[in-house]
């Protein structure tokens, strides 16, 4: 059964560690303000919230990355002092939902035993956790017990890596704080899926993995190989494919074609095993003995600049190739680009008509999925092949900003642009180039959907363009990004 402790009445392991443990855990002020993906020229509100921390070596303060997402200003207050510092986000990995923070008074790391990062625990540890749930002032600190590892979705990110499950409850505001056995660190809270009294922790060797990372001074991320498998659990289709009883593996069925390695890899080969791990039929390794996961964790663990060894069979034959991992996992995979933090959206904005690239930021301004247009949900799951590969982004015509230019026009928003004069649309800036470059007398716009279109007269639209953007309060007829996209 859960409990939660406070201090001074914490078991009495936990207790005599209590005093440089206290002193190590933050609790972490955000001021933060998101991007409009509504209306692209426009800010939210900015929000308050809370969230935990703790220091580790070097004097810095290891968090959430959701914890300071967005941010415009961030402070910070030890358990054990009243007074609040100002506080920079010195790296952050939205990918692993890790930041870390730094603090210019040092002052605030005085007397300061900074907590140590251990390694990843066994189901079945008893863990602590510590933060500062909202709700109250003081630290609390709850007991768990690990009771599952696994290889799953980063809900702030909407990427796959290991994760621990705790039978201890994650509460808002305690985000970001440790989970500690032993007195280290064996993983960061941050994330509840439901359940009652349980929660997620990002663990030590993916913590690891982020500071390693950004010793460089930068974040580079996690490496991909993206490529798409079936399992081969049918015992016809190992022998279709000319597997003995001594192989096990997965079929690999498509491959990315932005992956550098693409020449050395190929579909309907068999992916027996990834550098010292044997793939099963089921596409798990045996990551410890005994413990199972899913295949890709032997990539997760790897770092930008490294390689691995497939080892494959090809018509029947074995056949050892060695990958170099060039690019993280946010440089392939989905069309739509996964929710983005810190970033402006793109826009462009003529005779009214407001166009943007989908994103997962644009799906987030309906409140639920099922109310999302269904045109555009199907670009969720579309991911990059040799299908789509002359396509950047997918361009929506997000709003139309009413005007007599326009009449008639209403009812194309949320519609996906094919075509502009002609020519096939790739990207956003594929959109104001072949505008901007058009010598003809009219503007021609088809939408992927319907094959509906939209006729625009080049006759006086640039001075309706202008005084819609006055009428509207829109400053700029588009974003700082696309500033001198133009045909050349």
């Amino acid at each position: 059964m859960l409990r939660v402790l406070a201090i001074p009445f914490l078991l009495a392991a936990v207790a005599a560690a209590q005093d440089p443990v206290r002193s190590a855990i933050v609790k972490v002020y955000t001021t933060s303000q998101e991007a409009n993906y509504g209306r692209p020229w426009e800010m939210h509100t900015q929000e308050n919230s809370t969230g935990s921390g703790c220091v580790i070596a070097g004097k810095r303060i290891l968090t959430n990355a959701h914890v300071v997402s967005d941010q415009t200003f961030v402070r910070v207050q030890r358990s054990d002092l009243a007074d609040k510092h100002v506080a920079t986000v010195a790296a952050v990995s939205h990918e692993l939902d890790l930041a870390l923070l730094t603090v210019s008074d040092e002052a605030f790391f005085d007397g300061v035993e900074p907590l140590a990062v251990g390694d990843l625990p066994s189901a079945g540890d008893s863990v602590v956790t510590l933060g500062f749930p909202t709700g109250g002032t003081r630290i609390a600190v709850t007991e768990g017990v690990i009771s599952r590892i696994d290889r799953a979705r980063y809900s702030h990110s909407a990427f796959d890596n290991l994760v621990c499950q705790i039978d201890a409850a994650i509460n808002p505001g305690s985000s970001g704080g440790p989970v500690l056995a032993g007195g280290v660190i064996v993983g960061v809270a941050f994330q509840v899926r439901g359940g009652q009294n349980i929660g997620y922790m990002v663990p030590a060797p993916v913590v690891r993995h982020f500071l390693d990372d950004i010793g460089d001074g930068s974040h580079d991320g996690t490496p991909a190989v993206p490529f798409w498998w079936q399992v081969l659990e049918n015992a016809q289709l190992r022998r279709h494919y000319r597997m003995t009883d001594d192989h096990s593996g997965v079929l690999i069925t498509k491959i990315s074609p932005l992956f550098e390695g693409d020449g050395k890899l190929r579909t309907r080969d068999v992916l027996l095993g990834i550098d010292d791990y044997d793939v099963a039929n089921d596409g798990t390794i045996e990551f410890r003995p005994g413990e199972r996961i899913e295949m890709l964790y032997a990539i997760d663990r790897k770092h930008i600049g490294e390689s691995a060894t497939f080892h494959l069979l090809r018509d029947g034959r074995p056949l050892d190739v060695t990958l170099a991992l060039s690019a993280a996992k946010r440089s392939y995979g989905w069309i739509v680009p996964r929710t983005q933090y810190e970033t402006r959206p793109s826009y462009y904005i003529v005779g009214g008509l407001v166009f943007c690239p989908l994103t997962q930021n644009y799906y987030d301004t309906w409140d639920k999925w099922d109310d999302v247009p269904v045109n555009l949900q199907r670009y969720w799951y579309e991911m990059r092949t040799a299908d789509n590969a002359d396509r950047e982004e997918v361009v929506v015509l997000t709003d139309i900003l009413p005007d007599e230019i326009n009449v008639g026009y209403t009812g194309f928003e949320d519609s996906v642009v094919r075509e502009v004069n002609g020519k096939r649309v790739g990207s956003l800036r594929d959109l104001v180039a072949i505008l901007e470059g058009n010598d003809h007398e009219v503007h021609r716009i088809v939408f992927e959907d319907s094959d509906a279109e939209i006729v625009l007269s080049k006759e006086n639209l640039g001075a309706r363009s202008k005084g819609i953007l006055e009428r509207y309060r829109v400053p700029a007829d588009r974003s700082a990004d696309l500033t001198g996209t133009a045909a050349k």
